[in-house]
Parts: C-alpha cells; structure tokens; sequence
C-alpha cells in the first residue's frame, strides 16, 4: 500500500465498493501464499475507456487555451 499511501483496510474499503457496482471482479488465489486477484469486468473497462476519453478532452482543451493565450 505504499505506492498507494493507503492502508490496506481503507484499499479495501475502495475495492468492496468498485465490486459492489460491478466494475471489479475479485477472487482468491492460493500460489506460494494467499492472494487476492482484482479483475476489472466488461462494464468496468468501458467506464475507464470513458474516463480516459475525457481525461484526454481534458487535457486536448487546456492544451488548447495555453497555445490560443500566447
């Protein structure tokens, strides 16, 4: 959780609600110790594709005002 700066229970916390409303799967796994696997579901991966995109219009327009403002 470092690279997070978040404790594990509040990653929890955040993880429980993204399962809740479908956009993770998780599930357990048994390797050489317990691991939780997180998996982002179908509904999941267009939602961050719709994020990304207007993350991306975001950035295009501010991008925009700096050049027109020269």
């Amino acid at each position: 959780m470092t690279v997070l700066d978040i404790t594990a229970g509040n990653l929890w916390s955040h993880l429980r609600k993204l399962e809740e409303e479908g956009f993770i799967k998780t599930r357990y796994v048994i390797a050489d110790k317990p691991r939780v696997l997180v998996e982002l579901t179908d509904k999941g991966h267009e939602e961050l594709l719709k994020l990304l995109i207007m993350i991306r219009e975001f950035l295009d327009q501010v991008h925009k005002n700096r050049s027109s403002s020269k």
